[in-house]
């Protein structure tokens, strides 16, 4: 059977190899660490159902939990990493309120510059 590259399961793959394949790019993990970090990345990307294939309270058991949070992280690096750029989004395409916010973030934070018996005549009118 031929796997499409852009699978998810490819995709696990190149992440698993980029993250545990090289010895001097990091400490040697066990197998049951590498299969927990495979089992959490199949879960976040397809969904697979997620579940230890060890007894509880064993070394393995906390092996394999330890590897599906290193799963989770590398999930979260790769989303990081592969997300492409947002997009800019031209201000003539914009209508209405979303115009005027947008066009806003651009303009520089204006600055009341008033003397303090400024302030008070100005609240003593809006308190009238």
């Amino acid at each position: 059977m031929h796997q499409d590259r852009n699978s998810p399961a490819a995709t696990v793959a190149v992440i698993l190899h980029e993250a545990f394949a090289s010895p001097f790019q990091r400490v040697f993990r066990s197998q049951e660490y590498v299969d927990g970090a495979q089992a959490r990345l199949l879960q976040l990307m397809i969904g697979k159902p997620f579940a230890c294939p060890f007894a509880d309270s064993t070394p393995h058991a906390d092996a394999f939990f330890a590897g599906a949070d290193e799963g989770t992280r590398l999930f979260q690096a790769n989303s990081l990493r592969r997300s492409p750029p947002p997009a800019q989004i031209p201000l003539t395409d914009l209508k209405g309120h979303a115009y005027i916010s947008a066009r806003n973030l651009n303009k520089p934070i204006q600055r009341m510059h008033a003397s303090a018996r400024e302030l008070q005549t100005a609240v003593g009118e809006v308190c009238k």
